[in-house]
């Protein structure tokens, strides 16, 4: 792509626009400006598509709608115009449109106060009376302080452990060498359920819009829906491995003859009755030969991929209700994965060279006792450790060079020095708001690792032990 066209891009997404059909010209900072209108005239949906006008004062509300439409037709012309091949790219124009949709923080918070107790519940609840474009502040009932980010990135991380817990029958382990979750498909599933997908999307938004990780642990598939991908043979080996050998098994046979497999499935139904599901019209009656083995591979991945296309589409549906689908569609299914769950591997080079000190220096013997440990925690300890001292358990896009505030500013990762105690219980304690760790200067590397141990096997989590 030229530079005369990315900058024409550019001077699009902006929002610099020339006079034309008499329309007034917006400028860079119009999109908030009428967003803080559209929240004060407005009956506010969260559907960006869909805001309703119903009482937004006649002398407004036109050219309200013709900003919000010249809005949404510039986003959606970015993909099929521009063709990006570029991941840095995409996520430059992805992030610069997502500022144009947020409301500026100056315009003052959401509140939501969250149960522990029932963490899905209550969050649902809290999040369907905010509007998702203004910052959101979070706050755990029965607990004091405040949020500036960290608290968010804790509940956020939480909900996930919360989604996968086998009692929620929302998602099953998938059979893949690294773990990853698929939907709960089974015939038993109570559809009132169905509003947690559509809740997962929310979460999505807030994760995309405050440029947060989530660690999701969904398998690829599931991204792969809801971008509209097509999904090969190939891409098996990733959703299910024991699909993808038995593919390989047949592609290798010669002699079909006794075979006696057909364009069908079998299913069991919730009384456990088996029934067969034409995956082509009469399946049932069409064997499966060499000639028509593609096809017949081709029509059992859409048969894997609907049984989960309903749930899918529920977060497909939220999350583009707030962020249009042509901006999202930009990235590939194993892009937005990256972008949304971040780096899975901790590499603690990077969080050494990455980490500012405030009373020690890297020099100091606690330090290097501190470094030393940490560098022999397997990956699992790690992401507790980083979970403990930032409130999320995976490292940004970028590494640790781009942890952030809740309002997007870089805020890395830091060690602060406090006395040690003699005589009492003395914990190391977080400030996850501003990725920072209270590190006490323990006469010793014995208590040192007591007290490393002790935050990660307990999963100490929002501000650790006070």
């Amino acid at each position: 792509m030229g530079n005369e066209e990315l900058n024409k891009k550019e001077k699009e997404i902006e929002y610099r626009h020339s006079k034309k059909n008499n329309k007034p010209e917006i400028d860079n900072n119009s999109y908030i400006n009428h967003l803080s209108i559209l929240n004060r005239f407005t009956n506010y949906t969260p559907d960006f598509l869909n805001i309703s006008l119903i009482s937004t004062p006649p002398s407004i509300k036109n050219s309200l709608l013709d900003f919000k439409t010249q809005y949404i037709e510039d986003l959606i012309q970015i993909d099929p115009s521009t063709k990006l091949t570029n991941f840095e790219e995409k996520q430059r124009i992805f992030k610069l449109n997502l500022k144009q949709l947020k409301i500026d923080w100056t315009e003052g918070p959401n509140f939501v106060t969250i149960n522990r107790d029932k963490l899905i519940e209550s969050s649902i609840e809290e999040l369907s009376k905010v509007n998702l474009y203004r910052e959101i502040k979070v706050k755990f009932k029965g607990e004091e302080e405040g949020d500036a980010g960290g608290i968010m990135r804790e509940w956020l991380t939480s909900l996930f452990k919360e989604f996968q817990k086998p009692e929620n029958k929302l998602f099953v382990k998938a059979d893949t060498a690294d773990f990853s979750l698929k939907i709960n498909n089974d015939k038993n599933f109570d559809k009132k359920k169905l509003k947690i997908f559509d809740f997962i999307g929310k979460i999505f938004v807030l994760a995309l819009l405050n440029d947060l990780t989530i660690n999701s642990c969904f398998n690829i598939y599931i991204y792969k829906i809801i971008l509209d991908e097509y999904v090969e043979i190939r891409d098996l080996v990733f959703i299910d491995t024991s699909i993808y050998h038995s593919i390989e098994k047949l592609q290798k046979l010669e002699d079909f003859s006794n075979l006696e497999l057909y364009f069908a499935e079998n299913e069991k139904d919730q009384n456990g009755n088996v029934k067969s599901i034409n995956l082509i019209l009469d399946g049932a009656n069409i064997p499966v030969t060499k000639e028509n083995l593609n096809y017949y591979f081709q029509k059992k991945i859409e048969y894997i991929m609907n049984k989960d296309r309903p749930y899918v589409n529920h977060i497909k549906k939220s999350l583009f209700s707030y962020i249009p689908e042509q901006l999202v569609k930009i990235f590939s299914a194993e892009e937005l994965e990256l972008i949304l769950n971040g780096t899975p591997f901790i590499d603690v080079a990077d969080w050494i060279e990455n980490t500012h000190y405030e009373g020690y220096s890297p020099s100091d013997k606690i330090i290097i006792d501190f470094w030393n440990i940490v560098r022999d925690l397997p990956q699992d300890k790690l992401s507790r450790l980083l979970q403990f001292s930032t409130g999320s358990s995976r490292v940004p896009l970028g590494g640790f060079k781009s942890l952030q505030s809740n309002r997007g500013n870089i805020a890395p990762f830091s060690i602060y020095k406090i006395e040690y105690e003699k005589g009492k219980k003395n914990y190391i304690k977080a400030r996850t708001c501003f990725n920072r760790i209270n590190l006490p200067n323990f006469p010793d590397e014995k208590t040192l690792l007591e007290g490393i141990n002790f935050v990660i096997d307990n999963e100490i989590l929002g501000f650790g032990i006070e």
